[in-house]
């Protein structure tokens, strides 16, 4: 990272430093693919902006835009936004055109602060991308690259703005031309392997003499202006972004210490040390806790990984340097032998190691006196633990020291060894390969990386079933169903992927094993159920073709499952042929309440065998709800209805009947219109009190004088008769 430097104002930064992880972007090639690629990118915004983006527009806006990004060289495009431009490798694309009014002035207005494209990216990234833009403008919206990462987006990545940070450096012509020197040393390397955002890229900025020849400074660069190892550890916190209040000296140089010592390290040899020196005087004048934590936790880790923050240890004096690192004997696991190894790592001279030899020894006997008080040590022993830890030098390394790991292996130890082939050889391969693939098919938010693993997933669960491992495969299948539970509300896409590849799994041929499984009455049903039921909603595709081809086992199976397939299968009723619908219509009457209204929407069908098997089905069912929906299907039809209603009426419980009895006496208009269905039903109301219904036939006594319609004339009389009884 560089830090632009100018007087009063500062200039555009750029990254070039080589003291972190993450790669500097390719030169920029061809300038006149890209821009083209820009230009094609915010013609398709603006067609999302314009039409829905289904429609043709928006397709061939976006497959044009990636036939585009196919033909630049670099792998990805990084574009600085402006209110009126992009900037790419620091030239301005696209002022007064399409990019301008609906890329960078979009861009700019949810705070993107720079837009990085991978050439990779697929045209489903780019329709997601482009339809964001284009329906979220305002600056109250959720950040942009928050609500791409929602979409599983991973190859447009849109960094949000944040406040740049100014600082004052001293800028004499000495430092200035050291600073020079480190920018023109790193200039004539390699772009290979050069790394590079260790921080964003303009988030620093100094405030310098006007008369000072800097236009950039590196991030090594301005290790050499500020000389203070707390005070560089302060502006790295600051374009790094800490939350909260800003930093003391000491807390910052403990936050950041790595990254101060990693930039000294990129000096040059002599500078480095220097810088080390002074970062070692740091670490000295921090307070006593502060620094054990410091020392404890970061440098003497980094030490023994042979990290850049151990060099410190140095430049520590003697008497410093074994109190540090007699903070290893805290260590539970082996601490003199990290003793040993920490010294080897600092590569100190013979006599140096000749000098900490006794100050070593005083903490060895300290550490060991305050772990057990009271008790007696031989001062012979110590003494050789000590030269033992102190022996080793670089170049002539031995491997003595693993003789003083103290290993206990009990009883219990020793039998989980010796079954340690038995256990591998008895693991299912393709059930711990399923696990982590299903645990990893979770976790991610990339909906085509989730298809590869989905895929791999799918082959390990045929393996499953080839090997009748039939736990281990329902175990899976509902681990799959779970996580398609999980991410249906953040990642449907993820969702949508579960759920297509648990039914491309079960295969015509697989789906008739399973319900040969069930059919079976010994324990093979069990396992059926049990598979069924991991499965659960996802089984509807190869249920609903069995029960079009009149396979009694798939009714079967979805009676015995009600509850996951019944309220699926009666909102598909009406998409099977009525020749074929019946045995749905079977299966959901007897499934129990809760399908009344999908049942009910096909007494209206033109078939007579569908809504003869309708009505039969909601007398199965024999809810409340279902005698309503006959009772309205006989208040409708009238003398025309189906017998196999009116006999319905009478299957239902003996309240339900009366019910529906009642709804349809008390209609005057449905007693006159079809006496002899009425007849019908006053005939087989003598299994019922007729007191109860005494209001209903009370009202129809008066028809029995309507001499000139006979057959309502006769209904009357009947109502008279049944309330003298």
């Amino acid at each position: 990272m560089t830090f632009a430097a100018a007087s009063g104002t500062a200039i555009a930064p750029q990254v070039t430093t080589n003291v972190v992880d993450a790669p500097l972007p390719r030169p920029v090639g061809d300038t006149a693919l890209i821009e083209a690629f820009l230009q094609s990118l915010g013609r398709a915004v603006r067609q999302f902006h314009t039409y829905p983006a289904t429609s043709q527009r928006c397709v061939d806006a976006v497959a044009e835009c990636s036939r585009a990004l196919a033909a630049v060289e670099p792998e990805s495009i990084v574009c600085v936004v402006t209110p009126h431009e992009l900037l790419v490798s620091g030239m301005a694309l696209g002022r007064n055109t399409l990019v301008e009014h609906e890329l960078a002035r979009r861009l700019h207005d949810v705070r993107c602060k720079a837009l990085e494209i991978n050439r990779s990216a697929s045209v489903r990234e780019l329709s997601l991308f482009c339809a964001e833009l284009a329906a979220h403008g305002d600056a109250d919206a959720a950040p942009l690259n928050e609500r791409l990462h929602r979409h599983g987006i991973e190859r447009i990545i849109a960094s949000d703005g944040y406040q740049a940070e100014i600082f004052d450096v001293d800028t004499r012509l000495a430092l200035c031309s050291l600073v020079e020197e480190d920018r023109q040393r790193w200039d004539a390397q390699r772009e290979t392997g050069r790394i590079g955002h260790l921080y964003p890229s303009d988030k620093g900025w100094l405030r310098v003499d006007p008369a000072a020849p800097l236009k950039q400074v590196t991030l090594s660069g301005l290790a050499l202006l500020v000389e203070e190892p707390a005070r560089l550890a302060q502006m790295l916190a600051r374009v790094a972004g800490s939350s909260g209040a800003p930093l003391s000296a000491d807390a910052a140089l403990e936050e950041r210490c790595e990254d101060v010592a990693r930039l000294y390290t990129a000096l040059e040899p002599v500078m480095s040390r220097a810088r080390f020196g002074r970062l070692a005087a740091a670490v000295l004048a921090m307070e006593p806790p502060r620094r054990r934590r410091l020392l404890k936790g970061k440098v003497l880790p980094a030490l023994i990984d042979g990290r850049a923050e151990g060099e410190l240890l140095r430049d520590l004096p003697n008497a410093d340097l074994a109190e540090a690192l007699a903070l290893l004997l805290d260590v539970e696991t082996a601490a003199p032998e990290l003793l040993a190894t920490a010294l080897d790592r600092l590569k100190l001279t013979a006599e140096r190691r000749d000098a900490l030899a006794p100050l070593l020894e005083h903490h060895i006997r300290a550490k060991q006196a305050a772990a057990v008080p009271g008790a007696r040590h031989a001062d012979s022993a110590l003494r050789e633990r000590t030269q033992q830890l102190i022996r080793i030098v670089n170049g002539d390394a031995t491997f003595d020291g693993l003789a003083a790991f103290d290993l206990s292996i009990d009883p219990a130890s020793e039998d989980l060894i010796a079954r340690t082939g038995e256990l591998i050889r008895d693991t299912n391969l393709a059930e711990a390969q399923l696990i982590c693939v299903t645990q990893l098919a979770a976790l991610t938010t990339g909906v085509e990386t989730a298809q590869r693993l989905l895929h791999q997933a799918s082959s390990q669960l045929g393996t499953l079933e080839s090997n009748e491992a039939w736990t281990a495969l329902a175990e899976r299948l509902a681990a799959l169903r779970h996580c398609a539970t999980e991410s249906a509300d953040t990642r449907p896409e993820i969702t949508a992927a579960v759920a297509t590849s648990i039914q491309t799994f079960f295969t015509p041929g697989r789906f008739a094993r399973l319900l040969k499984l069930y059919g079976s009455d010994n324990e093979q049903g069990a396992i059926a159920n049990q598979l069924i039921a991991a499965a659960g909603a996802h089984l509807l595709g190869p249920i609903v073709k069995s029960l079009r081809d009149g396979n009694e086992l798939a009714a079967k199976l979805v009676v015995s499952h009600a509850g996951t397939f019944a309220p699926r299968l009666a909102a598909s009723l009406d998409d099977f042929p009525p020749t074929q619908r019946i045995s749905a219509i079977r299966a959901l009457g007897a499934t129990g309440p809760g399908c009344e209204h999908a049942l009910g929407r096909q007494l209206s069908s033109h078939s007579d065998a569908v809504v003869r098997e309708t009505i039969q089905a909601l007398a199965a069912v024999g809810s409340r709800e279902a005698a309503e929906v006959v009772t309205r299907y006989l208040h409708r039809k009238g003398s025309d209805a189906a017998l196999a209603a009116e006999e319905a009426v009478w299957q239902f419980s003996p309240a339900t009947t009366r019910q529906c009895l009642r709804s349809l006496l008390r209609n005057r208009q449905f007693v006159i219109g079809n006496p002899e269905l009425t007849l019908r039903l006053l005939a087989r109301t003598d299994r019922f009190e007729p007191a109860r219904l005494a209001d209903l036939l009370g009202a129809l006594t008066p028809l029995r004088f309507r001499v000139w319609n006979p057959r309502v004339a006769r209904v009357g009389r009947r109502a008279a008769a049944l309330l003298q009884q």
